[in-house]
């Protein structure tokens, strides 16, 4: 069934794949993440509308960020006028939920209005206010950049550390980095601990050129791992090292770029990577728990 460029019902929308292997009714494979019961789904069919922007997005995002939506989607269901639900100005019936969970790593805005007993999600957009480099670097969120090259200033070790850092901290964008929900460069990169978005995008685009000196890298996909404290950052690689997060969970950058890494795959993006440091740990686990979970190649 199609949905109409106006709007649908969760029970229509609901019959694409995209949303319906989040439930636990589907079976065709299990994801990388947890999944939501399906009495939920009956439950969303009595409430939710989607504008066809909202399904769009929707669709486009990869499994992990996409179940994080829809989990917001079934909190404003529960609690439209929750306190941190903002009215517009423009129009007093348009309402915007920033996403809660978790915290200190998520990025999506709501966009929604309360028609009757029902909710109309109007349209789903990333919260730019987090999308940015921040003064504290653990208030900065796991998210995908597309970085710009700015400059072609070669590596020369000859140069003092600071007059080298500058240089090539002036070869990439690394104040507007664009918030982007997937991979379409040809060059992708996981930074590793201690790394704020500013440096990450620079130093990243650096081990680049360096891994890849045959390829002209105008831009590339930053795959940003933020950085809680050193002491966090430590537990965090030793969890998703070791087997204890098999009993307690790994982190939620591994789920996420196992997710990023499958819908690459299905589009048939083909990525060159760097990671470097906690990203290889995080990027190595990715890759089993996808292997594991979902069991595609990843080529």
């Amino acid at each position: 069934m199609l949905l109409t460029p106006w709007s649908a019902g969760w029970k229509d929308a609901v019959q694409y794949p995209e949303l319906s292997k989040l439930f636990d009714n589907d079976t065709q494979r299990p994801m990388t993440v947890k999944k939501l019961p399906a009495k939920l789904s009956a439950w969303l069919e009595t409430r939710v509308k989607l504008k066809h922007q909202a399904f769009q997005m929707l669709c486009s995002l990869n499994d992990f960020d996409r179940l994080k939506v829809v989990e917001e989607i079934v909190s404003i269901c529960k609690n439209p006028s929750a306190p941190d639900v903002s009215v517009q100005r423009k129009n007093a019936f348009q309402r915007l939920r920033r996403s809660q969970y978790p915290f200190k790593g998520y990025h999506y805005l709501v966009m929604f209005a309360v028609e009757g007993p029902n909710i109309v999600v109007n349209d789903v957009l990333f919260d730019k206010r987090l999308l940015s480099s921040q003064e504290a670097s653990n208030m900065e969120r796991n998210a995908l950049y597309r970085v710009k090259r700015n400059g072609y200033a070669a590596f020369d070790p000859s140069k003092g550390d600071s007059e080298l850092a500058d240089k090539l901290a002036d070869n990439w964008d690394n104040l507007t980095p664009q918030p982007v929900h997937r991979i379409e460069t040809r060059h992708a990169a996981i930074n590793g601990m201690l790394n704020g978005l500013s440096k990450a995008t620079w130093l990243m685009g650096t081990h680049l050129e360096t891994a890849y000196k045959g390829h002209r890298i105008d831009d590339y996909t930053l795959f940003h791992n933020p950085s809680e404290s050193a002491k966090e950052d430590l537990l965090e690689c030793a969890f998703d090292k070791r087997a204890a997060g098999r009993i307690h969970g790994f982190s939620h950058n591994v789920h996420h770029l196992a997710a990023v890494l499958n819908e690459a795959q299905q589009r048939g993006q083909q990525t060159h990577w760097v990671a470097h440091s906690q990203g290889a740990i995080i990027f190595a686990r990715a890759v089993r728990v996808h292997l594991k979970e979902i069991g595609t190649p990843l080529n």
